[in-house]
């Protein structure tokens, strides 16, 4: 639900939803999204914040987290079937240019794992205008598999992803 700046005007979003997690506003292309994750349908979604009031603007998805292939950048045997899309966080750099970084779950308790998380670039040079994302990096956090909100922090003169 989104609530309009009147104060009393809200708007649904994502409706059908389970596991809504790690939603934030971005500006790109002239346009605001909603960025939201479903952690257990495993989509990163985007949906525009200029929907009339009212009304379930549809969402496209950005980032299907079951494609195993966003993995790959993790090395060999890190992907599994059960890992989950869970926090999120979002920032314009200097340019104006939005970036997202999302922890990976991992509910698995048979040994300790590396946790995860992937940041990804957005930019509109999808279909119609579509956002699209791109991996910018990787993160991992050694014996620490379930990373659930990354944060970004402005150290000095340099921007960090904490995990």
């Amino acid at each position: 639900m989104l609530l309009h700046s009147d104060g009393h005007t809200v708007s649904q979003f994502a409706a059908g939803e389970v596991c809504p997690n790690g939603n934030c506003f971005v500006h790109l292309g002239g346009s605001t999204y909603l960025l939201h994750i479903e952690t257990f349908s495993k989509k990163l979604c985007a949906t525009p914040a200029t929907a009339v009031r009212g009304t379930t603007p549809d969402a496209s998805v950005v980032v299907d987290f079951a494609d195993r292939s966003i993995f790959d950048r993790f090395g060999p045997g890190v992907w599994h079937e059960l890992l989950l899309p869970d926090g999120m966080c979002c920032w314009h750099d200097v340019h104006g240019k939005p970036h997202i970084a999302v922890s990976i779950f991992d509910p698995r308790t048979d040994k300790l794992r590396s946790g995860q998380v992937i940041q990804f670039g957005l930019d509109t040079s999808g279909e119609a205008g579509a956002i699209s994302a791109h991996v910018e990096a990787v993160y991992t956090t050694p014996n620490a598999p379930r990373t659930t909100h990354p944060l970004v922090a402005k150290v000095c003169v340099c921007v960090c992803v904490c995990v």
